[in-house]
C-alpha cells in the first residue's frame, strides 16, 4: 500500500489465493486507520523472478474498519513462454559438389507471451555447420541466413536440419562428385608449313573442340622458339568448335627454320615456320655514260649510250631519260627481271640551248650517272665586232672537279642491324656548276646509296647518308666509300655480333680485307 510491502505468501502448490490452499496458508493483509481510502495493489511474483501486476482495489471498496475482514477476489493471467518457430526455410540448391558451399535462409517469429532469445542452428548429418543467436519480442519475426557453409562430405546424400529450441525443419542434401573439366582438342592447324619475311607478320589458325559434353575455358597459345608469341582465352561450350587466329604483327627472328607450336592445356599441334631475309625493291641503276664529257656546237646534237641494271629482287618497269640540264630530251621505257641489265642508245637529238656547259645524263627512277656536255657558238654565227671570232682575251675555265674531303668518320663500330650514319665534304674545285652523284659503297656493293649534288665552281657542301642499315653485313671489317666520278674516301666499319663462335671473327675480318682489296682494285681501274 502507498509503495510499502506489507504482507506476502509463498504458494508452492495449486490452490486460489484467499482460499484453504494445500498447504491451508491464506494471505491476510492488516491495514490501519490511516489507510482508509487507500488502494490495494496485488502483485504475484512467478519462480523465475518476474513479477505480475495481478489487480488493484477501488479505493472505495476498502474502509479499513477496525476489526473487519474483508474478501478481495484476485486474477492472475499468465504469460505464455518464447517460443521460436520456423515459418520458411529455404535451401538454395539441394545439391552441392563435393567440397563446395551452400547458401540457406529461415523465417524465425516468436509466437510466445514474452520476448526471448534462442539459437537457430543448420545441422548437417547430426553435425552442426553454422548457427545464429536470435532476440525477439512477443510477435515479431527475422529472417537468418546462413551465406556460403562449406560442406565437407563425401558424394552420397545426407539430412540436414534447420532447427531452434521449439521447432526443426528437417530435408535431404545430395553431394556431387565433381565433373571432370572440359578437355580441349586441337583438331586443325593451317598452315603447318609457314614461310614468312623477317619482322613481318605471322600468323596460324587453330580449330578447337571440346573433347566430351562438358563447356570450359582455356588459353589457347601460338608458341616459336619456346616463346609465347599470342594467346587467345577461348569459352566453349559443350561440343562447341571454334576456330582461333593466332598472330604477331613483327615476328623478330634471324632468318632460319623453326618449330612453332599452338597448344591447350590438354594438346599440343606442331609445324615448320622458315622466316627468310627481307627482299629489297627493284632498284635501277645507271652505269657507262658514254660520251661523258661531249662537246657539240650550238644547235647540234646529241646521242648517248649507257647501261641499266636491275640489282634488286623484284622485277622492275620505268621509263629512262636522257636530260640536258632539267629538261628530257629523250625517253626509253625498260622492264628488268631481278638482276638483269639493258644497254640503252638514244638516237641524235637536237640541242636547243646557248652556248655553255651543261649537265646532263641518264636518269631512271632509282639512279642516274651524269657528265658535262658543253655547248659552243657556231663558226658560222656571227662574229659581232668586224670578222674576228670573238675575243682571245677571253678568260679560260676548268671544268667541274667533284673532290671528296673530311671522312666523318673514317672508323666505325656497330651491332649487326644497327643503322649507322656516314658523311663525307665534296668540293667543286673547278669554275663550272655541275651536278654529280656522290655514292656510298659498303663492302664492295653489300650497300649502296647515291646522292645527286649540285655545286658551282668553288663551292663545298656536306653529304650525308643517314640511317644506313648493316643488317645484311657479316661481323668484322668492312671497307666503305664515298666517291665521286673524280675522286674517294675509304673508312672501316668493324659490325660487332653478340655470342660469335670461336674463329669467326677472324675469318669474317679475313673476308672483308679481301673485298676491300677488290674494292680499292676497282676503282683504280675505273679511274
Amino acid at each position: 500500500m502507498g509503495g510499502e510491502v506489507r504482507d506476502s505468501i509463498t504458494v508452492e502448490e495449486p490452490g486460489r489465493y484467499g482460499e484453504e490452499t494445500a498447504s491451508g496458508e491464506k494471505l491476510i493483509v492488516e491495514g490501519e486507520s490511516d489507510d482508509v481510502g487507500t488502494p490495494v495493489r496485488f502483485y504475484v511474483t512467478t519462480t523465475d523472478g518476474e513479477r505480475l501486476a495481478v489487480n488493484a482495489t477501488d479505493p472505495d471498496d476498502v474502509t479499513w474498519a477496525s476489526g473487519e475482514l474483508e474478501r478481495v477476489d484476485l486474477t492472475v493471467r499468465t504469460a505464455r513462454p518464447a517460443a521460436f518457430d520456423l515459418l520458411e526455410v529455404d535451401l538454395g540448391s539441394e545439391t552441392v559438389t563435393e567440397g563446395g558451399a551452400v547458401d540457406l535462409s529461415a523465417t524465425v517469429t516468436n509466437a510466445g507471451g514474452l520476448s526471448g532469445e534462442q539459437t537457430v542452428a543448420f545441422v548437417l548429418d547430426d553435425r552442426e555447420l553454422s548457427s545464429e543467436t536470435v532476440a525477439l519480442d512477443p510477435g515479431e519475426s527475422r529472417s537468418v541466413a546462413f551465406e556460403n557453409v562449406t560442406v565437407d562430405r563425401d558424394p552420397g546424400s545426407y539430412g540436414y536440419a534447420i532447427q531452434t529450441e521449439n521447432e526443426t525443419r528437417t530435408g535431404e542434401l545430395t553431394v556431387e562428385a565433381p565433373a571432370e573439366p572440359a578437355s580441349f582438342e586441337i583438331t586443325t592447324v593451317d598452315p603447318t608449313e609457314l614461310t614468312v619475311v623477317r619482322g613481318a607478320r605471322t600468323a596460324v589458325n587453330a580449330t578447337v573442340t571440346t573433347a566430351e559434353n562438358v563447356s570450359g575455358e582455356q588459353t589457347v597459345q601460338f608458341v616459336v622458339d619456346d616463346r609465347v608469341v599470342d594467346e587467345r582465352v577461348v569459352d566453349l561450350a559443350a561440343t562447341e568448335t571454334q576456330t582461333v587466329t593466332l598472330e604477331n604483327a613483327s615476328l623478330d627472328l634471324a632468318p632460319d627454320s623453326y618449330e612453332y607450336a599452338v597448344q591447350t592445356e590438354n594438346e599440343t599441334r606442331t609445324g615448320t615456320l622458315t622466316v627468310t631475309a627481307p627482299t629489297e625493291p627493284s632498284v635501277v641503276e645507271v652505269t657507262d655514260l658514254t660520251p661523258a664529257s661531249p662537246t657539240v656546237d650550238e644547235g647540234g646534237s646529241i646521242a648517248a649510250e649507257a647501261t641499266v641494271e636491275n640489282t634488286g629482287d623484284q622485277p622492275a618497269e620505268q621509263t629512262v631519260e636522257l636530260r640536258v640540264g632539267s629538261t628530257a630530251v629523250d625517253t626509253e621505257a625498260v622492264a628488268l627481271a631481278p638482276d638483269a641489265s639493258r644497254d640503252l642508245s638514244f638516237e641524235a637529238q637536237s640541242i636547243e640551248v646557248g652556248p655553255g656547259s651543261y649537265t646532263y645524263g641518264v636518269f631512271s627512277g632509282d639512279d642516274s650517272e651524269t657528265g658535262t656536255l658543253t655547248v659552243e657558238e657556231s663558226s658560222d654565227s656571227d662574229p659581232g665586232d668586224g670578222g674576228d671570232g670573238g675575243s682571245d682575251d677571253d678568260p679560260e675555265t676548268d671544268p667541274a672537279v667533284f673532290q671528296v674531303t673530311d671522312l666523318n668518320p673514317a672508323t666505325l663500330e656497330a651491332g649487326r642491324g644497327e643503322a649507322v650514319t656516314i658523311a663525307a665534304t665534296v668540293e667543286n674545285t673547278g669554275d663550272e656548276s655541275a651536278s654529280r652523284n656522290v655514292t656510298l659503297d659498303v663492302g664492295d656493293g653489300q650497300i649502296v646509296e647515291r646522292r645527286n649534288v649540285t655545286l658551282a665552281g668553288g663551292e663545298a657542301a656536306t653529304v650525308e647518308f643517314a640511317d644506313v642499315d648493316t643488317t645484311g653485313l657479316g661481323s668484322g671489317e668492312t671497307t666503305y666509300a664515298v666517291s665521286t666520278e673524280n675522286d674517294e674516301r675509304t673508312g672501316t666499319l668493324t659490325v660487332l655480333v653478340e655470342e660469335e663462335a670461336p674463329g669467326f671473327t677472324f675469318l669474317t675480318t679475313l673476308l672483308a680485307a679481301v673485298a676491300a682489296a677488290a674494292l680499292l682494285a676497282r676503282r683504280s681501274r675505273g679511274g
